[in-house]
């Protein structure tokens, strides 16, 4: 009987530009080496677009993968590299678990993977460790460039500007004040109001919609409020995109005074004592 493969494929913007890497690449090394195979044949392709620090939940192919493990619809995953997979060491030892329990093989095109042996899953763990550290390299010293970049606040870190802000030809932040309006009143009614949900409930009742033209919820709310950009701080690294919460203050990246703020330092303090747990 035939060995079943599927490939499962990933690529992020940046590792596109920083290394040349492909879809279209990946995928043509995988048929070659399923080709040599004995007796083995490709039932199905799967790609994701996103970074391999993204939670394996939120990367919708590798969801739809993982959901068929019992299918009996292939026999092996095939990845180029292991850190295709994920660059957590946490969520690649997790798959393969998962993988492992249903009988189900695991293989790379540039590294001999083997789990059924002690020294096999010793080589696993090494090559799934490492490429968890070379992301956190990366992560370093994209954040000391950025570091670096914000000490003139006049240089875009990446993302969209925050709601109320454009960004000019420099780079810059630029108040945009068809949506600025929205910030003021967020902030003048959250003094008045102390609760998210409340503001969020009067600016839905406003039509005053988020900068994605969508009804207003608490977290929105509360993300707003505590961004430093609305008094003229540049910040990057505020959100932690792979848990989809907000990272502690000190792993941030601030300039100060790099563009018109939208509310007082007064009125921005107030509202963040506000925010605080009440003891």
């Amino acid at each position: 009987m035939s060995k079943k493969y599927c490939i499962y494929l990933r690529v992020s913007t940046d590792e596109q530009a920083r290394f040349g890497y492909s879809l279209e690449s990946m995928l043509d090394k995988c048929k070659h080496y399923i080709a040599s195979q004995d007796d083995a044949v490709l039932v199905e392709v799967y790609e994701d677009n996103s970074s391999g620090t993204l939670s394996p939940s939120k990367r919708p192919a590798l969801c739809r993968l993982m959901g068929e493990v019992s299918s009996g619809k292939w026999d092996v995953i095939l990845v180029w590299k292991l850190d295709r997979l994920s660059r957590s060491l946490r969520d690649t030892l997790e798959i393969e678990h998962v993988l492992r329990k249903a009988n189900k093989g695991l293989e790379s095109v540039t590294e001999r993977l083997d789990t059924s042996t002690a020294a096999g899953r010793m080589f696993f763990n090494t090559v799934a460790s490492f490429a968890e550290f070379e992301s956190a390299q990366i992560a370093d010293r994209t954040r000391t460039t950025m570091s670096v970049l914000a000490s003139n606040g006049k240089h875009h870190l990446g993302g969209k500007p925050p709601l109320g802000y454009k960004l000019g030809f420099d780079g810059a932040y630029v108040v945009n004040e068809s949506c600025a309006e929205v910030v003021r009143v967020a902030f003048e009614q959250f003094l008045r109001l102390k609760c998210f949900s409340k503001v969020a409930r009067v600016l839905n009742e406003r039509g005053l919609l988020t900068a994605n033209g969508k009804r207003w919820s608490h977290r929105q709310i509360m993300l707003l409020i505590k961004n430093p950009a609305y008094v003229g701080r540049r910040v990057w690294g505020r959100v932690n995109q792979r848990l989809g919460r907000q990272n502690p203050a000190e792993k941030w990246v601030v300039s100060t005074e790099s563009h018109a703020p939208l509310v007082s330092e007064r009125v921005f303090d107030r509202a963040q004592q506000l925010c605080e747990p009440k003891g």
